[in-house]
């Protein structure tokens, strides 16, 4: 097995073993499952582009890309399944994950770290700018209710 085929199976079982671990302990999916719907795919997509934009740039864009991607499948997905729940969104997280593995067959790669203490300050402002939203999100928008999170 080539070294690529390697890396590509063993980010697919890191996959499968965080959604697993997401869906058993649900606290944990904020920290493995957001991150595949808000970055993954597009991230993927605008390094397999190799995009000449700077790295605050591209993760905007991927954030961009891949929100409007996953609501999308999660939207059609439930459709499909005649509801929406957890188990759609962990679906769509799934599909949206491969991208994972694909990646790392064909050799695309994530940040050098050269790239990414230049990008510091440009990434911090984002830090900060993702806190304040979530903050905001947090305190004026979605609720707890005994069957979980309401927005809106």
């Amino acid at each position: 097995m080539s070294p690529r085929a390697r890396r590509a199976l063993a980010i697919a079982v890191a996959l499968a073993a965080g959604l697993l671990l997401a869906w058993v302990v649900p606290p944990l999916a904020a920290i493995i499952v957001w991150p595949i719907l808000i970055a993954v795919p597009g991230w993927v997509a605008m390094t397999a582009f190799r995009s000449r934009i700077d790295l605050a740039g591209r993760l905007g864009l991927a954030v961009v890309g891949s929100v409007a991607v996953s609501t999308h499948i999660v939207f059609w997905l439930s459709h499909l399944a005649g509801s929406y729940g957890r188990g759609v969104v962990f679906v769509a997280a799934a599909f949206l994950g491969l991208a994972l593995p694909v990646a790392a067959w064909r050799g695309i790669g994530g940040p050098r770290i050269a790239t990414l203490r230049a990008a510091t300050p440009a990434l911090a402002v984002s830090l900060v700018a993702a806190l304040v939203v979530a903050l905001t999100l947090g305190i004026g928008m979605w609720r707890p209710i005994p069957g979980g999170i309401s927005s809106g």
